[in-house]
């Protein structure tokens, strides 16, 4: 039986942001000197939301918002979910190194919130969604 995309708790959502979503963005607007403000947003069939704007304070302000998008799937053992994001930025952004998002995975602990990453991969010159299959 696949495993389908669910809509976690308000506090799960919390902990991705804050423990996977904001570190990476932080890492990226110091790279890119730029404030990189990113909508990011819970992703699951037939419902959107809520969304929540994340942005590094440090940095000039960049051409435009991004957007994030986080699915999250349950484990056999229901005990945890894995998540993935996925975020898009507009060309404007950093248009002499193609820079034009970002994917990142992991799994969270249901009971504690925990929040473990997989790892992240930075995207260059892709502008459509791939979602999570």
């Amino acid at each position: 039986m696949p495993r389908v995309l669910v809509r976690p708790e308000a506090a799960i959502f919390t902990a991705v942001i804050d423990e996977a979503i904001r570190p990476l963005l932080t890492k990226l607007s110091k790279q890119l000197r730029l404030r990189i403000p990113t909508a990011v947003t819970v992703w699951t069939p037939g419902m959107i939301g809520p969304s929540v704007l994340v942005e590094d304070a440090s940095g000039q302000d960049a051409n435009g918002t991004g957007e994030c998008r986080v699915y999250f799937k349950e484990t056999y053992g229901r005990d945890r979910l894995l998540f993935m994001a996925e975020a898009i930025y507009p060309k404007e952004i950093s248009p002499t190194t193609g820079f034009s998002g970002f994917e990142v995975e992991g799994d969270v602990t249901l009971a504690h919130g925990e929040v473990q990453t997989k790892g992240w991969t930075g995207r260059y010159n892709v502008w459509d969604w791939q979602g999570w299959q």
